[in-house]
C-alpha cells in the first residue's frame, strides 16, 4: 500500500513540475524521458568523459572543534555539465527552452567529500535536488548544506596559531577518463564571518588518484586571539606579576606559603581549562602550556623554600642542622632568586609573545 502511495506521490511531482510549462512542457518532459536511463552516463559517444564543472561557495564557519579536530561549514555547491540526450527545439514545444527535473530522473554526479565527519552534505548526491535543464543539454545542480571536515591542529603557538583546513572532492563510480573536473572556483558570497577565526587564504587543486581524480579545497584559518587575551593571557600574566611579588614576603610567616599556593592552584586551573579546549597531541605541547608550567614550578618552588626556610628556623636549638642552620639565609637567596629569574623570564617572554603577535 505505502509503496503505491510513494508512486503515486512522484508521479504527481513529475506531473507539477512539467505542468508548470503548460502543455508543452508535460509533451516535452514525457518525450525526453521516454527512453532515458539515470545510470547511463550522458554521451552519444561512450568513450566521451562528462566534463563538470564546480562551483564551491562558503557562507559561514559556523564551528572549530579543536578537541574534535573538526570544522563546521555552511557550504553551496553548484554543478554543470552538459547531457547529450536532454536536448530539444524549443520552437517544436512552444518555445520551452528550459525545464527543471527532480534529481533521481536524470543523471547526475555521484560527488562526495571523503574526509566528511558527519552531516548530510552530498550524502545522497542531487539525487534529492531539482536540477535546471535547458534546451542545449546544460545541466545545472545545487546543494547546499553543513559540511563537517576532518582536519589536523596544530596549537603550538595558540592562540596565535593559523591552521590548514582541507575539504577533499572526488566522484564515486567514475573513472577521470569517464567523468572529468574540468573546473572549480571556490567563491565567499554573502560569507558571514565567524567572531573567532578569519579565513587568511585560499585555493584549489587537483590531485591524480589511481584512474579517479581528487579535488582539494584549501582554506587557512588564522585563529583571533583577542579574545583569550583576555581570557587566558591576561589573567595568567596578572598572576605572573604576583608570583614575583610575592618573592619580596618574608618566608618566616605563612602569607607567602599562602600567597604561593593560590597562585599554583590558579595556573592548574588555567592548565585544566586549556587542556579540555586543545586536542591531545602529544607532537605540538602549545607553548601558553609549558609557560604554565613553568610557572607553577616557579611557585611551587617558591613555596618549598619557604617550607624548608620555617623548618630550620623552628631546628634552631637543634645540634643535627647546626651546619645548615648557619647558611640557612644563603640557602634561601639562592632558592628565592632562582625562581626569580625563572618567573621574570617567563613573564617576559610571555609579553614579548602578545607584543609581537597581537
Amino acid at each position: 500500500m505505502w509503496i503505491t502511495t510513494v508512486l503515486a506521490l512522484c508521479l504527481l511531482e513529475m506531473g507539477n513540475i512539467a505542468e508548470a510549462y503548460g502543455p508543452y512542457g508535460v509533451t516535452l518532459m514525457n518525450s525526453l524521458l521516454a527512453n532515458y536511463h539515470s545510470g547511463v552516463r550522458p554521451r552519444m559517444n561512450s568513450s566521451d568523459a562528462v566534463n563538470v564543472n564546480v562551483t564551491w561557495t562558503i557562507s559561514v564557519v559556523r564551528e572549530v572543534n579543536e578537541k574534535e579536530s573538526m570544522i563546521t561549514m555552511l557550504i553551496d555547491i553548484k554543478s554543470v555539465w552538459m547531457d547529450d540526450f536532454l536536448t530539444w527545439n524549443p520552437q517544436h514545444y512552444g518555445n520551452v527552452s528550459r525545464l527543471v527535473f527532480s534529481g533521481s530522473q536524470i543523471w547526475s554526479p555521484r560527488l562526495f567529500v571523503a574526509n566528511k565527519l558527519g552531516g548530510n552534505f552530498l550524502s545522497k548526491g542531487f539525487t534529492e535536488e531539482y536540477l535546471e535543464v535547458t534546451s542545449q543539454g546544460k545541466v545545472t545542480a545545487k546543494h547546499t548544506d553543513e559540511a563537517k571536515v576532518l582536519i589536523s591542529f596544530d596549537t603550538k603557538l595558540f592562540p596565535f596559531d593559523s591552521q590548514d583546513c582541507r575539504a577533499i572532492l572526488q566522484v564515486s563510480g567514475y573513472k577521470a577518463t569517464e567523468v572529468y573536473l574540468d573546473h572549480i572556483q571556490l567563491q565567499f558570497s554573502s560569507f558571514v564571518e565567524s567572531p573567532l577565526w578569519v579565513i587568511s587564504n585560499s585555493g584549489t587543486r587537483f590531485f591524480p588518484y589511481s584512474n579517479s581524480q581528487i579535488l582539494s579545497i584549501d582554506l587557512t584559518l588564522r585563529r583571533k586571539p583577542l579574545y583569550y587575551i583576555f581570557t587566558m593571557f591576561g589573567p595568567s600574566l596578572i598572576l605572573s606579576i604576583l608570583l614575583l611579588v610575592a618573592f619580596f614576603l618574608p618566608s618566616d610567616n605563612g602569607e607567602k606559603i599562602m600567597c604561593g599556593t593560590t597562585i599554583f592552584l590558579s595556573y592548574v586551573v588555567f592548565l585544566s581549562q586549556l587542556s579540555n579546549m586543545l586536542p591531545e597531541d602529544s607532537n605540538n605541547v602549545p607553548n601558553i602550556g609549558v609557560y604554565y608550567i613553568l610557572l607553577m614550578i616557579s611557585s611551587a618552588v617558591m613555596v618549598a623554600s619557604s617550607i624548608v626556610v620555617n623548618f630550620l628556623r623552628s631546628k634552631q636549638d637543634s645540634d643535627r642542622f647546626c651546619f645548615v642552620r648557619k647558611r640557612q639565609d644563603f640557602l634561601q637567596k639562592c632558592l628565592n632568586s632562582t625562581c626569580f629569574v625563572m618567573a621574570l623570564s617567563c613573564t617576559i617572554v610571555a609579553f614579548t609573545l602578545v607584543y609581537l603577535k597581537s
